[in-house]
């Protein structure tokens, strides 16, 4: 029990470090853009294809760690790329070319984040319940990183960024290197059995359901995310109150993730249903806002959305999904949730600010919220229904009858 919790602890400072990349760089490139001169139309066009980007990595990165058995080798090769990546986004003076790396930063940064949860839940022997605190440890790390960075960036601008980002990609990579890899559970299918092992998957009717959820989930709140600091400047705020509405947010969900144990004894369904609840009202909560407080409490409310939906999903993978794609599974199911969802949503959400304004994005948002609340609400009653027990039938009657020579 001691080496759990001392893996526990572990895992959740490495993956604190880990999301420190993303609260220092990917946080705010949307507002870099923005300073640039970029419109909101062709920023949210980036945006589309950096999630676009970000959902095939997915699939590929996440493929080649099941089929080459190991989580470590990959992330240290994406966590590399990344680093790289991000250096030539902020010193280039192309448009063009900062749209073309944009997108290519979501292709290694946002999968190794999935396959960082792949590697903890391996190393905790599928233990839903210790995973969640550590991964709180990333949510932690997010918020106070993404706080400093907003601070920093006020006083001395933009440059913060990479400066940060390439510290916690050097942190990350020195971890990574030095923490062991648990031994895959069974041996990996080959190429042609691996996809077709994985497709299988998608057959099981509760992992597409739950998949659909997060995907309008996403969908539905992508746009908030993404133009947060439109929002909080309409509301009178700057880049450091991005930064401190991060921090908040993040700090919901660490909450929540540490609440994992407690959280755990809900069924699955019911937590989704919650889930579901809290993204309607922190959409109603931004819509009517009057000040950037009730921004950061819909943030807080969007980040303990994340704490409860991420941990009820990998429950469900863990228990329905064959072990040899369970980094597949939870790739996919972080894709539907954070890129593919929020890429259909960012195809319309800056032409609808540019031509309507940011309330009506929001009450688009509202709308689409809408739809995986009455799926989760379905689904929890599906599930407390009681099935009726079986009726004997005439044949096994008649057999009993004959054992007994009647």
């Amino acid at each position: 029990m001691k080496a759990k919790h001392r893996a526990m602890l572990y895992f959740g400072c490495f993956d604190g470090i880990f999301w420190g990349i993303m609260a220092s760089y990917g946080s705010y490139i949307v507002a870099m853009a923005l300073s640039r001169g970029y419109g909101q139309g062709v920023v949210s066009i980036m945006a589309s294809g950096y999630l676009v980007s970000a959902f095939a990595g997915q699939f590929f990165w996440a493929g080649m760690c099941d089929r080459l058995h190991t989580n470590k080798k990959i992330f240290i090769a994406g966590v590399s790329i990344t680093a790289i990546v991000q250096l030539l986004l902020y010193f280039t003076s192309s448009g063009l070319l900062f749209g073309v790396l944009y997108v290519a930063l979501g292709f290694t940064l946002q999968p190794m984040g999935s396959i960082l949860d792949a590697w903890m839940l391996r190393a905790l022997e599928g233990d839903v319940k210790a995973y969640a605190p550590a991964r709180g440890g990333g949510s932690i790390g997010y918020a106070a990183i993404m706080l400093v960075t907003g601070r920093l960036i006020a006083r001395f601008g933009y440059p913060a960024m990479p400066v940060c980002a390439s510290l916690f990609a050097a942190a990350a990579l020195a971890v990574a290197f030095v923490t062991p890899e648990p031994g895959f559970a069974a041996v990996g299918p080959t190429e042609k059995a691996f996809w077709k092992t994985a497709l299988s998957t998608l057959r099981d009717r509760p992992y597409l359901r739950m998949l659909l959820m997060v995907f309008l989930m996403g969908m539905a709140s992508a746009p908030i995310n993404s133009f947060k600091i439109s929002i909080l400047r309409s509301l009178g705020g700057d880049i450091s109150t991005q930064g401190l509405d991060g921090f908040f947010g993040c700090a919901a969900q660490f909450m929540v993730f540490e609440a994992g144990i407690l959280l755990a004894r809900i069924p699955a369904a019911a937590r989704m249903l919650g889930g579901a609840c809290l993204l309607t009202l922190a959409i109603l909560i931004t819509a009517n806002a009057s000040g950037c407080g009730a921004a950061i409490l819909a943030s807080m409310l969007i980040g303990a959305i994340f704490g409860i939906v991420i941990p009820a999903g990998r429950e469900l993978i863990l228990k329905t999904v064959d072990p040899r794609c369970h980094t597949t599974a939870i790739g996919l199911m972080d894709g539907c949730y954070s890129f593919l969802g929020g890429t259909v949503a960012m195809l319309y959400a800056g032409a609808l600010i540019e031509a309507f304004g940011l309330r009506a994005m929001l009450l688009v948002c509202l709308a689409v919220s809408l739809v995986p609340l009455l799926l989760a609400w379905q689904a929890c009653a599906r599930q407390s229904r009681p099935r009726p027990s079986p009726r004997p039938c005439g044949r096994a009657q008649a057999c009993c009858h004959k054992k007994d020579g009647r």
